[in-house]
């Protein structure tokens, strides 16, 4: 079966054509019974405007599909920032949009493996900087323990980048079980302070309860915790605050660091997971770039959806 745009095409030409020979049959005839000479001159000036507007009507109609070959070739070599041009509204113009709509997909694509791959550089270069280090050393048991400790450390760079692509591509399904919040929070801080770590909770009685993936809330929560005792560097540590205000939870972490630049948002592959992960449950979470003596990330949701 022919396709819209072969039909359309098809038909648009044959109507050029078509119009064209009628005129120009006319005017052959007319000019055959009438031997006037000046009419003769006339009728065969009157052909040959007839094909050279047909030339141009031709060559109206396929320079889209010039320019869609170009823009083809383009987007096969790699360059996804040319668009066709789509003022026609019919089945050619609707080609060129779906052109367009596609390469504006893969440049999306393509942006997104780069922001990966500078992330995936940008979080390993540390870890790796110092096993180099420590593997100058490895003489004593605490070498051997703080290698293991950056092994590790890349182990958990690989899982979040892994994690976030399947969440964001829809590779990977949310195992739903319900979450009593507060329990959740209260290991999280116990398992802190077994670290080391300075953490003060803040919970309400009631119990609050949430649908979601307890792996992968619990992925959440670590890293914003983490950025906390990473990058804040003070003596006070982190504060998590959980509070329940009508239908709508949220679960607030802060600390009296130096705060999170722009940048971190950008490449920090812990913070765009959490975006993910929040995103995947339909929840929303809100990091407060513009303190500079701390920071706060807000998780929220809706306790009537998961």
């Amino acid at each position: 079966m022919k396709s819209r745009l072969a039909i359309s095409l098809y038909y648009k030409l044959f109507f050029v054509f078509g119009i064209s020979f009628l005129l120009i049959i006319s005017t052959l005839l007319l000019t055959n019974r009438d031997q006037n000479f000046l009419l003769n001159i006339a009728g065969l000036l009157l052909v040959v405007v007839i094909l050279i507007s047909n030339g141009y009507l031709i060559r109206k109609m396929l320079k889209p599909l010039d320019e869609m070959k170009k823009s083809a070739r383009e987007f096969g070599a790699g360059k996804f920032n040319g668009r066709v041009s789509t003022d026609s509204s019919d089945e050619i113009g609707e080609l060129g949009q779906a052109l367009n709509t596609m390469a504006g997909q893969i440049q999306s694509q393509v942006e997104a493996l780069k922001q990966m791959a500078v992330g995936v550089s940008h979080e390993i270069r540390s870890p790796l900087a110092r096993m180099r280090l420590v593997t100058e050393s490895l003489t004593s048991d605490d070498s051997r323990r703080l290698l293991n400790n950056e092994i590790q450390n890349i182990d958990r760079i690989v899982e979040m980048t892994i994690e976030r692509e399947a969440l964001d591509n829809g590779l990977s399904q949310l195992l739903l079980q319900p979450i009593i919040v507060n329990e959740l929070l209260l290991e999280l801080a116990a398992y802190y302070q077994e670290c080391g770590e300075k953490i003060s909770i803040d919970l309400p009685n009631a119990p609050v309860l949430l649908t979601a993936d307890r792996r992968r809330l619990e992925m959440l929560f670590k890293n914003l915790l983490d950025n906390c005792f990473e990058h804040g560097r003070s003596a006070a540590g982190a504060k998590v605050v959980l509070q329940l205000e009508g239908k709508r939870g949220s679960v607030i972490i802060t600390d009296k660091g130096p705060g999170i630049g722009s940048d971190d948002l950008q490449r920090g592959l812990g913070l765009r997971l959490c975006a993910s992960i929040a995103k995947a449950h339909g929840m929303e979470l809100t990091v407060d770039t513009a303190s500079t003596t701390g920071s706060s990330t807000i998780l929220s949701w809706d306790t009537i959806a998961h």
